[in-house]
């Protein structure tokens, strides 16, 4: 897009002074009180940003210092002229450069980092490496220009090490490694500045991805009737609760039931009846020991979700089977999804959205965690091509994939809802949402995307006192 951008007549310096100048902008606003600025350079057109946010910050007033990883004189094109307009032609010596020291970082009050951009195709080392480390060892704020130095923008991994910065400005479009994989441990708040191109070069390219909102929860859950009745929100029926884990069937069904579906029924262990039960009065709930007791009641659903405390065991492999030959809407979450891949069934009955964490998206692909981690995008568009269904990879920056649509990435969320039973209850909200919809068979991707973003964003509301502590129920 920057390429085209130049070829349509938009000189290059002048995209790289409005990335600078948009990022000095966003860091007054973000650190109203500074006036001590430290600016770290590498190479390439990310340094050519630095400099050119120096040049600005300081002919605004500001004391500023600029450490170079890569000597000036090795820059080319843009970023060799952002530096002699930075460091003035006719002396071209190191008197406006410090060495990097790792005491210099207390001494300014925000620190930019215009190391490595997105180019990065290798791992960080040497001096490079050491600088980050030390940037991250020091209490001192960081601004990022348009990816954290070290972090795949593609991934969100980091290549060992990346920066952590308390902000990151970036440009043109946001980049999926911002918003996935390690990336919000990286990478602060995220702001996005077009940077002024038209909506004609936008409109060349296919996103790898795209964030959702909350109007995707808009379309799925509308204003309802005055005169509506339970009857018409939809059937959930939840399956699992083997003998010592009720819990997790609970914490499903009751989330089916507060995103509003009309009514749910939990069949789970025999054994388990009384306590499920009593868990919640709204609930109805069956024990069932052999799948022909299920059978009617599958009939009977609009939904079904499995998985929560099912187990492994026969009962519930007997269960799943049982399952697998309904034509039913269903969720699968859990051990539903570890007995799919151990199946290696390619899909069920019905339509499907499948739930994995990436330790259960790497049993369903033959993969490991780390394969999985490495690239969520791929990982989760991979499953939905085998399953032929919507998938849910859970984690930060959630992305949900399915068939011949660009997948999307959640930005809500916290580490409070790294705790039991969140994915339980992430299971319970897609069946509630799901069972409320009038053509179930045609919207399994829009009701993933509005139950992802619902449990993010209630995530959130239930984290304003903290996260720490936070759980699932």
């Amino acid at each position: 897009m920057d390429s085209d951008a130049i070829a349509g007549g938009i000189d290059g310096y002048e995209l790289m002074t409005r990335a600078a100048r948009s990022s000095l902008d966003f860091i007054k606003e973000a650190f109203p009180a500074a006036r001590r600025l430290l600016v770290l350079c590498g190479a390439g057109n990310n340094a050519g940003d630095g400099y050119v946010v120096a040049r600005l910050a300081r002919d605004s007033g500001w004391n500023v210092a600029v450490c170079a990883l890569t000597p000036p004189a090795q820059l080319a094109g843009d970023a060799a002229k952002a530096w002699l307009d930075f460091a003035g032609a006719e002396d071209q010596e190191n008197e406006h450069l410090k060495d990097f020291d790792p005491g210099l970082l207390g001494k300014y009050d925000v620190v930019v980092d215009a190391l490595l951009g997105t180019g990065l195709s290798r791992d960080v080392e040497g001096e490079f490496a050491r600088v980050i480390q030390s940037v991250n060892d020091a209490s001192v704020a960081v601004v990022s220009l348009d990816v954290p130095s070290g972090l795949d923008s593609d991934s969100g991994i980091p290549r060992p090490l990346a920066v952590r910065a308390a902000l990151t400005v970036t440009f043109i479009a946001p980049k999926p490694g911002l918003f996935t994989g390690r990336a919000s441990s990286y990478c602060g708040r995220i702001v996005c500045d077009s940077l002024g191109l038209s909506e004609s070069i936008f409109g060349k390219y296919i996103p790898a991805a795209r964030m959702l909102s909350g109007q995707e929860a808009r379309d799925c859950l509308p204003r309802r009737e005055a005169d509506s009745h339970k009857g018409h929100h939809g059937r959930v029926l939840v399956i699992g609760g083997d003998v010592g884990m009720s819990g997790a069937v609970v914490l499903a069904a009751e989330a089916a039931l507060r995103s509003g579906a009309g009514t749910v029924t939990v069949a789970c262990h025999a054994h388990n009846r009384e306590i499920v039960a009593g868990h919640l009065a709204e609930l109805m709930c069956v024990g069932v020991s052999l799948p022909e007791e299920l059978e009617p009641k599958i009939e009977a659903c609009d939904v079904i979700a499995i998985g929560p405390g099912m187990g492994r065991s026969a009962w519930g492999r007997h269960l799943f089977e049982c399952v697998t030959q309904s034509s039913k809407p269903v969720v699968i979450d859990a051990d539903g999804l570890r007995l799919l891949a151990r199946t290696n069934a390619t899909r069920v009955g019905g339509p499907m959205v499948l739930t994995p964490h990436p330790g259960e998206a790497a049993a369903l692909l033959g993969l490991t965690n780390s394969d999985i981690q490495a690239d969520r995008l791929a990982s989760a568009q991979a499953i939905a091509h085998k399953f032929k269904a919507v998938t849910v990879l859970k984690g930060a920056g959630t992305v949900v994939a399915s068939e011949g649509k660009t997948p999307a990435i959640c930005g809500l969320g916290n580490p409070g809802m790294a705790t039991a039973g969140s994915g339980d209850v992430l299971t319970g909200i897609v069946a509630g949402i799901w069972a409320q919809q009038s053509d179930k068979s045609s919207c399994a991707t829009a009701v993933a995307c509005a139950a992802v973003y619902v449990h993010a964003m209630a995530g959130d509301r239930a984290a304003i006192n903290g996260e720490r502590g936070l759980i699932a129920s």
